[in-house]
C-alpha cells in the first residue's frame, strides 16, 4: 500500500454515501406512510361541533374524545349558549351532512335531529341535561372517565 491515506479517505466517502443513502429511504417511506389520502379518509366526514349544554363540566371534552376515536372529525368543543337544554341533539347546519347526522344519531343513541342552516361547522350536537339517561353515556364512560 503505497498511499493508505486515499485507501481511508476512500472508505469514508463510500461509508458517507451508504449511510446518506439508507437514511433517504427510510425518510422518504416514512413519509409516504405519514400521508393522509383526505379524498377516502373516514376522518373527514362532517365538520362537527360539540357543545355543553348541561353545564357539567368537561362533558363536551369527553363526548369529543369519543366521537375523535370513532373516527369523526370534531373541529370544536366548548360551552353551549347556555346551559338550560334539557335534551341532547344534533343540529345539522349543512343539508348534504344529513347521514352523517343520523349515523351519529345511531351510534350515540339521540332521537333528537334539527336542521338550522345557521352555523360555522356541518353539524352540532349539544349535550343536554338527559346524557346521563342515554345507552350512549353507559359506553362512553367505560372509555374515557369525565372527571
Amino acid at each position: 500500500m503505497r498511499h493508505p491515506i486515499f485507501y481511508i479517505i476512500s472508505i469514508f466517502i463510500f461509508s458517507v454515501i451508504t449511510y446518506s443513502i439508507k437514511s433517504y429511504s427510510i425518510n422518504s417511506n416514512q413519509s409516504k406512510s405519514h400521508s393522509i389520502d383526505l379524498k377516502n379518509s373516514r376522518l373527514i366526514q362532517a365538520e362537527i361541533e360539540i357543545l355543553n349544554g348541561c353545564g357539567d363540566a368537561g362533558i363536551a371534552n369527553l363526548y369529543s374524545n369519543f366521537l375523535m376515536h370513532e373516527g369523526f372529525d370534531v373541529i370544536e368543543s366548548k360551552n353551549a349558549d347556555n346551559f338550560d337544554y334539557l335534551n341532547t341533539n344534533i343540529i345539522v347546519h349543512n343539508k348534504n351532512k344529513i347521514d352523517v347526522a343520523k349515523k351519529l344519531a345511531k351510534k350515540l343513541k339521540i332521537k333528537n335531529i334539527e336542521i338550522n342552516e345557521n352555523g360555522i361547522w356541518d353539524l352540532s350536537i349539544i349535550i343536554g341535561k338527559d346524557y346521563k339517561k342515554l345507552d350512549s353515556f353507559e359506553i362512553i364512560k367505560k372509555h374515557y372517565p369525565p372527571f
